[in-house]
């Protein structure tokens, strides 16, 4: 995520930053859909998802945000 957000910032106009913001969303998904897996396996507790559930609901919203001031 925070790389794609780093490739985003480098560009110049606000549809690729914006493209690239959402790319950094869909990677939090595909870290979540990993979690999940790792807890059904017995890697992590289903407390430690909840957890990282929580965090990563906070940072969704900060992409989602910034995404939305980039198509404005």
């Amino acid at each position: 995520m925070a790389s794609n957000l780093a490739e985003g910032s480098s560009r110049k106009s606000k549809k690729d930053q914006a493209h690239f913001s959402q790319i950094a969303y869909t990677s939090l998904m595909e870290v979540l859909c990993q979690l999940e897996i790792a807890e059904d396996i017995g890697y992590i507790t289903k407390n430690d998802l909840q957890d990282f559930r929580a965090e990563a609901s906070k940072i969704a919203y900060m992409i989602n945000a910034l995404r939305k001031s980039q198509i404005c």
